[in-house]
């Protein structure tokens, strides 16, 4: 999370791999636990991560092909009864359509979302 008065371009510096032919970094994952978890919508591919892209769609690449990607699949493996979306312009939450693939993982989107646990009591991670 990085706090700033608008979505705007960040320059980070990273180490690792970056030239051609380098080893892609792990799938990233989002660990929860049971109850009220905040998560943010994080671009796998690291394509969509500047202020042009606030607010589009995130669109994830299979097999060679972009495709758009609704919440109910970044959720997907996850057990999430309840959630919100914080909308930073109002200062307001606005309830999820969880049940469907209705509701666009949008980038800048910051989703406050309750997570119940499975039988055995473990909390999948969420994998975007």
């Amino acid at each position: 999370w990085v706090e700033s008065s608008d979505f705007e371009d960040q320059t980070v510096a990273l180490s690792g791999p970056s030239g051609a032919g380098d080893v892609r970094p792990a799938l990233i994952t989002i660990p929860v636990v049971a109850g009220w978890n905040l998560i943010g919508v994080v671009d796998q591919d690291k394509i969509q991560t500047q202020k042009s892209d606030f607010g589009t769609q995130l669109a994830v690449n299979i097999d060679g092909s972009s495709t758009n990607q609704d919440l109910f699949d970044y959720i997907a493996g996850t057990t999430v009864t309840k959630g919100y979306k914080y909308l930073a312009a109002s200062a307001e939450f606005d309830g999820l359509n969880l049940k469907d693939n209705q509701t666009d993982a949008t980038i800048g989107d910051g989703l406050w979302l309750y997570v119940k646990a499975q039988s055995d009591g473990s909390t999948p991670d969420i994998v975007p």
